[in-house]
């Protein structure tokens, strides 16, 4: 008798070649399939696909009522077919992935290699080759397809496929490498963007996109990995405990995650300086520039108070904080695929000093101004829901000042004896929100003082 464990679901399972991330970059995920027939109506032609390999007929003969448990013989079925299926989107999204990066390669690479030839002299010139740790990263996805086009043609109930995953994680190490180059490529594709030379020759060759869809390419294999951790648990969804399948599938997933967390640290700087890169098109005016340190770490758009006004919601601004400084932006509107910002100023993070909103700042934000007469009754009023902000302020002596104050902080109340104090007040959407740019703004304005302490800062 097969054994199958009651908790699997095995009714269905989602997955596609891709999605879309909140750049516009594809990734390789989940599409839906279904095997939603009938147990019972499954067992007699899902055995015929079964016996072509494994005989099955010779184990069970041919009446299905000789089984002990016809709908454990479905499941078995329907676990079979779900894993054939993951496989196969496993394939489709590994072709996907390597025809995006080979686009990249022929259609971009070909096009920058022919610019850098012909155009005039240029600072820092970047090398012809930078793309090429691409290629590398190619090559090995080209070899895993091929390895698992061979394992698909053979497949059956009795084929194992986690010795294809553990023979394929050492060709991985390519993104180790490719990491390591990163972040020049990221520098030489910023240099080439600076050059509105090579702006207007790439529109004018591929289309008004084709800056934004390079740089969706160039980001592709930093967003990659993960994919096979979501293959890996559904294919261990979908196999039952005692094919011997099993455990070497478990065994892959605990080495590609060991594996992920190895690079962890190096894909998520990695994305971090990309972000910088990508957001920098975006601002209008900006004195930001990307350079090998700098790192984008948070953006959100949150409401600047006005200190005569606290109520007000109407100054929204789009906040940016990097690495090493945090500027604000106010939004410039244009088309969904790239909205512009104007940049509006920065916060001076190595004198400021952050503080959470207080409870009655707080209050004062959500203060609802009662009408001179009012025909509501008590009760109803205390019924009332109250509304709670979040936020914090950075804080600046006028005594830390040097010459004018930032145009950007605003008087606070002061005593008559205390100096002038400025203010940004910043209200967040969220208690999280809150905590998280508090949290990481600290960290930078540490950061920020021990450079400066060691003379490093600039």
């Amino acid at each position: 008798m097969i054994r199958i464990p009651s908790h699997t679901d095995t009714s269905s399972y989602t997955f596609s070649s891709s999605t879309t991330t909140s750049n516009g970059t594809s990734e390789h995920t989940m599409s839906t399939h279904s095997v939603a027939e009938d147990p019972l109506v499954l067992t007699g032609q899902m055995l015929d696909d079964l016996a072509i390999i494994d005989d099955l007929y010779d184990i069970y003969g041919h009446d299905v009522d000789h089984f002990a448990d016809k709908e454990d013989v479905a499941m078995v079925a329907r676990l079979f077919a779900n894993k054939e299926k993951v496989l196969t989107d496993l394939q489709r999204s590994e072709a996907q992935y390597i025809d995006e990066l080979q686009r990249l390669l022929k259609h971009y690479g070909k096009f920058i290699h022919q610019w850098l030839d012909d155009a005039p002299k240029m600072p820092s010139k970047p090398s012809r080759g930078f793309l090429r740790g691409y290629e590398d990263v190619m090559h090995a996805h080209r070899l895993f397809a091929k390895a698992l086009a061979d394992r698909m043609k053979i497949w059956g109930p009795t084929q194992l496929v986690s010795d294809v995953f553990l023979s394929y994680l050492s060709a991985l190490e390519v993104y180790y490498t490719f990491l390591k180059g990163f972040s020049q490529v990221v520098l030489d594709v910023h240099r080439l963007y600076s050059t509105p030379a090579f702006i207007k020759a790439l529109e004018v060759q591929h289309g008004i996109d084709a800056p934004n869809d390079l740089l969706r390419h160039i980001r592709l294999p930093i967003q990659r990995l993960q994919v096979y951790i979501e293959f890996l648990n559904h294919l261990i969804q979908y196999t039952d405990p005692c094919h011997l399948d099993a455990e070497g599938l478990k065994h892959a997933l605990h080495a590609y995650k060991a594996m992920l967390a190895d690079r962890q640290e190096s894909l998520v700087d990695a994305d971090r300086h990309f972000r910088a890169l990508e957001v920098s098109r975006t601002i209008i005016a900006s004195p930001v520039e990307v350079t090998a340190s700098r790192r984008l770490l948070l953006k959100a758009k949150m409401i600047k108070v006005d200190v005569d006004n606290l109520t007000s919601t109407d100054d929204v601004y789009t906040y940016i904080l990097y690495n090493d400084m945090m500027i604000f932006c106010k939004s410039m509107g244009g088309n969904k695929k790239k909205k512009m910002l104007q940049y509006r100023g920065s916060l001076d993070l190595m004198r400021s000093e952050l503080r959470t909103l207080t409870p009655a700042l707080c209050a004062k934000l959500v203060e609802v101004r009662k009408p001179i007469l009012s025909f509501k009754k008590k009760q109803d009023q205390q019924q009332l829901a109250k509304p709670t902000a979040y936020g914090f302020e950075l804080v600046l002596s006028e005594k830390d000042a040097t010459g004018s104050l930032p145009t950007n902080m605003e008087d606070a109340a002061a005593s008559v004896s205390g100096p002038t104090r400025r203010r940004h007040i910043i209200r967040t959407q969220s208690y999280e929100e809150q905590k998280q740019w508090t949290d990481t703004v600290a960290k930078v304005m540490q950061h920020i003082r021990w450079l400066h302490a060691n003379q490093n800062y600039a």
